[in-house]
């Protein structure tokens, strides 16, 4: 990441940088490579080296060393203190234009394909940017979909291509962390659904059984992430079909301090909840109705 050292250090956990938010002339910049976190006690910034990475690069852990890191000796304590303040997240800056999903006929077309209904696209405010710049980072041709913070300011976005050729599928906005998706919206006393990504929630979302639900931008859970799931009576992830998928109960399983469950896709051949009308040609609410998922109390 570019950060300049020297030989303080706390133990062979913890070392001193110099902030990469300010100048300095003394290494002030904390990190701790076991837990996972980073405190700087001149300007105070903190929070998790995952959180780090995104600001520093605009992408995640996993993409910069081909694997995701789990940080098994963080406490519930640590997850407290190192918490971000989204509310106190500026707007975003954009330069560019952009328009409403259903304006812009390749994304209404690729939202009906991938059988995203309209009504769902406009309640998560889908936006479309042929050429636009959102906090320093630049989409071509991307469905944009905005994340606000508790004050329904928009804090951040994520661009997914329409264009099976456009790499990466998925990019989010510098600075950009991951959190659960509208969690400041969603009842904590209900049961909360949770899936990988935006295109599998807005098609889960089209059963009213689901509307309390969110996704964490993929099946690698940071340890900010389960602070908020842990805000949650109940979670129940309906997992991938998949590798990660079963990483991702297992993490989940491990982690989580409240109810937690797990509604599994019956049918190993579909991967996620996004395939289920490509492949059944049912409803997500035909589907459920029917027996598609099995249920999973895992923790009470």
């Amino acid at each position: 990441l570019g950060l300049r050292s020297n030989s303080l250090s706390f133990s062979k956990s913890k070392k001193f940088f110099f902030c990469p938010f300010h100048s300095e002339t003394v290494p002030s910049f904390s990190v701790d490579f076991t837990k996972g976190l980073y405190y700087c006690f001149s300007c105070r910034a903190s929070g998790t080296i995952e959180h780090l990475v995104y600001q520093l690069t605009g992408g995640g852990i996993k993409r910069l060393l081909g694997r995701p890191l789990n940080y098994i000796n963080t406490t519930i304590e640590d997850l407290k203190k190192e918490e971000i303040d989204e509310n106190s997240l500026p707007p975003v800056k954009i330069y560019g234009e952009l328009v409403p999903f259903y304006k812009e006929e390749s994304c209404k077309e690729y939202l009906q394909r991938r059988g995203v209904k309209e009504h769902i696209a406009k309640e998560f405010f889908f936006l479309y940017g042929r050429d636009v710049l959102i906090n320093e980072t630049r989409f071509i041709n991307r469905l944009i979909i905005p994340i606000f913070n508790g004050k329904k300011v928009f804090v951040a976005a994520e661009g997914r291509s329409i264009n099976p050729i456009d790499q990466p599928k998925s990019k989010n906005t510098k600075g950009f962390h991951r959190t659960v998706f509208n969690h400041y919206f969603l009842d904590k006393e209900t049961p909360l659904f949770i899936v990988e990504g935006i295109i599998d929630l807005s098609i889960l979302r089209s059963d009213p059984f689901f509307k309390n639900s969110s996704h964490t931008f993929g099946s690698n859970i940071s340890s900010y992430q389960i602070s908020i799931l842990n805000t949650f009576s109940h979670v129940i992830i309906i997992p991938d079909n998949d590798e990660a998928g079963k990483k991702e109960i297992d993490f989940l399983f491990k982690n989580l301090k409240t109810k937690f469950s797990v509604l599994k896709i019956n049918d190993p051949s579909i991967k996620d909840v996004g395939e289920i009308p490509i492949k059944t040609g049912m409803s997500i609410e035909e589907f459920r109705k029917t027996g598609g998922f099995t249920y999973f109390r895992l923790k009470d």
